[in-house]
């Protein structure tokens, strides 16, 4: 029988952001104070959307949902849902937390723009929005899955009406053994990816696409397959299927078959395309006859775990063996003391498996491939450490921390994808993995630990969210590679030695909210050319720029109380430099060897230069002292420079004959009137 195909009956209800007693909340050109805001949101237009679809028809809240708010393009927050249920109320709670003093609204000055589902890869440049349709999506029974269902909205106050930017295709299937469903258009057209959205007369309308993807696969959801007569949802971009488009069906078995139809179809934003029975009359093949067992790609693994977990003999390892494993220590035992398995992909179906066992494949060096399982929340310390094969490797959404060495030495890792539900990444977890080459840490994570990228030498860039306060010692050590880098305003402190070593990094601006900059800091940071350091910054540690020889200018702000030994040693293309009068000491080696150094004024707060602290800082040409009695010297502060030195007038003799400033005697003359 020929399957008809029609839109989805049902309208999409809506998502629509209010202040329950706006008159009060936001008036009229009101300014909210910066930090945490209160959204208000219900749900009432049927052309809008949410997050899960409720009893066939109703769009509510579900608990955790979170959005992303903009202020214009100048900052962002994440907001967070109080709901505890579905719900079709909810206040979504967060803060803008890279505003200082207020925020206009009611006003036509600037406006709020927000996404769901929150991302921290979104972006807002003040008239648009950017939201990813994933390519891999995950299915839930009778709804589309969380997180793939983006919506935005705007406003000049608080209250936001979200619309929905998606469609898609929503299907059944006969079988019992279809595990994942691709679709695609017959005339390769793009699907999903990341795009720019604003509106169009009140409509959500796609201006850019940013990075296109032609087809999307929906995996069934828990490692089951689909259950028969069940709607599955798939998110696409509105898209014409000009000639038609294409479905594809893996089952459990690895047997593969594809439904082509050749008519004319479009996916229209808010509605989704119906597919009843959607894998009828197509022909299967490939794959293994059993369709209960698993194919391991590498029979060492299969022959170690049909021996530990085959309870009913029959030579192979089915699902529901792999599933019954409920220990990642029995896992561990299974494998033994040998460490030459290259892969692992069928570790997905051991489904009963929370955490794994301590050091579990460390020093598998000839891994290449592993897949985990979605029930997986803790990756141990040293899980993979040493596996210098591994290139690729899933984990899934359910992971919360990712523990201290995880992966260090993956020397053959070149990319990596953090869920979004890691919280917690320990130190060293992805030192050394010298070919990795970007990464994003996602929201949640409030540290990042000690070493824990150190030795990535690969890594050019890596994008730090707002959620993280701290970047701890030796963070980036050696990343030699990494030529920018974004430090949100959250980050208040930033430990000794960072970024030593980062050679190819080129600028950086350090969050208003650290109070110093520790030693060692930007240590060897050879291609820096600009820093810019905010009034929150009291001191300047011990070799903090040492070696930065491409910096030009620097100025320090008044803040600052102190700057340590060695804080500027071989900047030899530092052409000017402004210490302020908060400046009381000036390290020993402080300034050593900065030849481009043209002139220096020391104010007359600074009560002593530290050892050999303008040694060969020889293009010089003038030295001004402010302060009418002379700070403590120390032996050979100013060798190698020939520069006059002015002081005030009147403390001309005094300085002559001041302990190690007589040595200068002859270049001491009263600062010009």
């Amino acid at each position: 029988m020929k399957t008809k195909y029609y839109l989805i009956a049902w309208a999409l209800a809506t998502l629509a952001f209010f202040s329950c007693n706006r008159e009060k909340v936001v008036p009229e050109e009101m300014t909210v104070p910066a930090g945490e805001m209160t959204f208000y949101a219900t749900l009432s237009d049927t052309r809008q959307t949410k997050t899960a679809i409720v009893n066939e028809t109703e769009i509510w809240w579900s608990p955790g949902d979170a959005i992303k708010v903009f202020y214009g393009n100048l900052t962002s927050g994440k907001f967070t849902a109080s709901t505890t249920k579905a719900s079709a109320t909810s206040t979504f709670t967060g803060s803008l937390s890279m505003v200082t003093g207020s925020v206009e609204v009611g006003s036509e000055a600037r406006s709020f723009w927000a996404a769901y589902p929150y991302d921290a890869q979104s972006t807002c440049d003040g008239s648009s929005v950017t939201v990813a349709v994933p390519v891999a999506q995950t299915g839930a029974a009778g709804t589309f899955a969380p997180k793939t269902f983006p919506a935005i909205a705007t406003s000049s106050g608080l209250d936001l009406a979200f619309y929905n930017v998606c469609g898609g295709m929503v299907f059944t299937v006969t079988r019992d053994d279809i595990r994942s469903v691709t679709l695609c258009g017959n005339n390769n057209e793009i699907i999903a990816g990341n795009v720019r959205v604003s509106f169009d007369e009140g409509i959500p309308a796609v201006r850019e696409i940013i990075s296109g993807e032609q087809s999307i696969t929906l995996t069934a959801p828990n490692s089951s397959p689909f259950v028969s007569g069940t709607r599955y949802f798939i998110t696409a971009l509105p898209s014409q299927f000009s000639k038609g488009y294409s479905l594809t069906f893996t089952t459990s078995s690895g047997q593969t078959g594809t439904k082509t139809v050749a008519d004319s179809k479009v996916i229209n934003r808010s509605r989704f395309l119906m597919v009843n029975n959607a894998d009828s009359d197509v022909s299967f093949s490939g794959g293994i006859t059993p369709s209960n067992v698993i194919e391991f790609a590498d029979p060492k693994v299969k022959e170690k775990l049909v021996a530990a977990f085959d309870t009913s003999g029959d030579g192979e390892l089915s699902y529901e063996e792999a599933a019954a494993v409920t220990s990642g220590n029995d896992l561990k035992a299974a494998f033994g003391a040998i460490k030459t398995y290259k892969s692992f992909d069928e570790f997905q179906y051991f489904t009963c498996i929370s955490s794994l066992a301590a050091s579990m494949f460390e020093n598998w060096n000839l891994l290449s491939s592993i897949i985990l399982p979605i029930t997986l929340t803790y990756i141990p310390t040293s899980s993979f450490s040493g596996c210098s094969s591994l290139t690729s490797i899933t984990i899934p959404d359910s992971v919360t921390s990712i523990g201290e060495s995880a992966f260090n030495d993956c020397t053959g890792l070149t990319s990596f994808t953090i869920p979004e539900s890691v919280k917690n990444i320990g130190g060293f977890a992805f030192s050394n993995c010298t070919n990795l080459t970007s990464l994003t840490i996602p929201e949640g994570v409030t540290r990042i630990q000690y070493y824990t990228f150190g030795g990535c030498s690969s890594l050019t860039s890596i994008t730090i969210p707002e959620s993280v306060t701290s970047i701890g010692r030796d963070a980036f050590l050696g990343c030699s590679s990494l030529t920018n880098i974004t430090i949100p305003e959250s980050v208040t402190s930033i430990e000794s030695d960072a970024f030593i070593g980062c050679s190819s990094l080129t600028s950086i601006t350090i969050p208003e909210r650290v109070s110093s900059i520790g030693n060692y800091t930007f240590f060897g940071c050879s291609s820096l050319s600009s820093i810019t350091i905010p009034e929150s910054v009291s001191s300047i540690g011990n070799y903090a720029f040492y070696g930065c020889s491409s910096l030009t200018s620097i100025t320090i702000p008044e803040s600052v109380t102190s700057i340590g030994d060695y804080a500027f040693y071989g900047c030899t293309s530092l052409s000017s430099i402004t210490i302020p009068e908060s400046v009381s000491s000036i390290g020993n080696y402080a300034f050593y060897g900065c030849s481009s150094l043209n002139s220096i004024t020391i104010p007359a707060s600074v009560t002593s230069i530290g050892i050999t602290a303008f040694y060969e800082c020889r293009g010089l040409t003038s030295i001004t002292v402010l302060s009418k009695i002379p700070p403590i010297g120390n032996m050979n502060m100013f060798q190698y420079t020939t520069a006059p030195i002015y002081v005030p007038v009147g403390s001309v003799e005094a300085y002559k004959s001041a302990e190690y400033w007589s040595g200068y005697a002859s270049r001491i003359q009263a600062i010009p009137e």
